[in-house]
């Protein structure tokens, strides 16, 4: 009953951040130099389990707010042996946002094995290039700040 009294609000607020990235889309549409270097998708969010904080909390699927990144008390931080930041949030990502497709699930523990037989290449990735790419989240983020 209380989301009822509340669902006019909450439409509000989820049409404000619509707004605000079709907002910021246009600012960067309106910079001629940024002409055909960007494009607005959609982001199908059906491909992902739903996992409610209650459903979560339970599971343990991401540390507390007081505990680290790598505390074993969570499958986030279980799991997490990421070497960059990058990976870490992706990580984060992937066990936040379960994949309900077989397929895809599939592909992405293919992947996971590589890595995990493949100690050598698995060193290689991670001297060769990992450490030389940036992280671009944070670097966005920056740009962010100072504008």
């Amino acid at each position: 009953d209380s989301i009822k009294n509340h669902l006019g609000q909450l439409q509000q607020a989820a049409g404000m951040e619509a707004l605000a990235g079709l907002l910021g889309y246009y600012q960067l549409m309106a910079d001629h130099t940024n002409f055909h270097q960007c494009a607005l998708h959609t982001y199908d969010t059906m491909q992902f389990m739903r996992v409610d904080k209650a459903a979560a909390n339970a599971l343990q699927i991401l540390p507390k707010p007081k505990e680290t990144a790598r505390s074993p008390t969570s499958l986030y931080g279980f799991l997490n042996k990421c070497r960059t930041s990058l990976g870490s949030r992706r990580l984060n990502t992937w066990v936040a946002q379960p994949l309900l497709d077989v397929k895809e699930i599939q592909m992405r523990l293919d992947v996971v094995e590589i890595f995990k037989e493949d100690a050598e290449l698995r060193q290689s990735l991670h001297s060769e290039y990992l450490r030389k790419v940036h992280d671009l989240d944070k670097t966005t983020a920056r740009f962010h700040r100072i504008s």
